[in-house]
């Protein structure tokens, strides 16, 4: 949960300090401590975040995307698959497309790998993934493939903008 001023909080399982606090007791409601001292510490909003049962990744107007907990699917877009349990970790992959013009838009967890919805210079919408590509989950063309480096969701993109209204189009992850 987001509040309006700028506190994340969590519940549930937190074996692999997903829920940012410090601490690898689940929890029934907690402050996700570490994401919020980053946002105190460099005067930035929280824009967006997604969560699992075993991490969790914070988008920050400062451009700054951050993961914590399991990576074992490459979820943190680092190039690797190492988990970094009570440790903050910044997306290099997307810190790459911010500073080439590209604009995070949204974020969305899907199974063991995240789908960002990217602006690009031009002002279109673009769909990246990292991760556990099962069941063809992050709109690449290949079944089960994991990518622990940002890959370009041509299957995703292109059911998108299959679509005449495909600016508007919300993706929703269940």
């Amino acid at each position: 949960v987001l509040f309006s001023n700028n506190v994340l909080c969590g519940s549930g399982q937190n074996g692999q300090y997903e829920l940012a606090n410090n601490s690898t007791t689940d929890s029934s409601f907690t402050e996700c401590t570490q994401f919020n001292e980053y946002a105190s510490s460099n005067s930035t909003q929280i824009v967006n975040f997604t969560c699992n049962s075993s991490n969790t990744i914070v988008f920050y107007d400062n451009n700054v995307v951050l993961g914590i907990g399991n990576n074992s699917s490459g979820e943190f877009g680092i190039g690797n698959n190492t988990d970094y349990n009570n440790v903050l970790k910044e997306n290099t992959g997307i810190m790459q497309k911010i500073q080439e013009g590209y604009t995070v838009n949204n974020i969305y967890y899907m199974n063991h790998g995240i789908i960002y919805q990217l602006i690009n210079t031009s002002g279109t919408y673009e769909y990246w993934s990292i991760g556990n590509n099962s069941y063809n989950g992050l709109g690449i063309n290949s079944n089960g493939t994991v990518y622990t480096s940002l890959t370009r969701s041509a299957l995703l993109e292109s059911l998108v903008n299959s679509f005449s209204d495909s600016q508007n189009i919300e993706i929703y992850s269940r």
